[in-house]
């Protein structure tokens, strides 16, 4: 399943680019069709759509909640990425500040 990358975080767009892949009648575009598909249902028909729609929003959440763990790992190791290039900065700036000092009681 395509996900939205870390950049697109907009609560909309993640809705729907997931709920594209689950029940495309339930994304903000096409839910103001919704209403026609109860037209004419009888009590077991709009139960039954109620059904359809109440199991899409659970994959929802649950796909949603997995993307949200993708999300999490992948801040987390951005996170690690910058805290090692920052050592590896800081490691630079010491070792050249020791140098200078070295060179000034050589």
């Amino acid at each position: 399943m395509q996900l939205p990358s870390l950049q697109t975080l907009d609560p909309n767009t993640i809705y729907d680019v997931i709920m594209e892949q689950i029940d495309p009648r339930l994304t903000h575009k096409n839910m103001g069709d919704l209403q026609e598909e109860f037209e004419g249902l009888d009590k077991d028909g709009i139960q039954q759509k109620h059904g359809e729609i109440r199991d899409s929003l659970k994959k929802y959440e649950k796909v949603k909640n997995a993307y949200f763990v993708k999300i999490h790992e992948e801040i987390e190791a951005l996170k690690h990425e910058k805290h090692e290039k920052a050592e590896v900065e800081s490691k630079k700036d010491e070792e050249e500040v020791l140098a200078k000092l070295e060179a000034m009681f050589s």
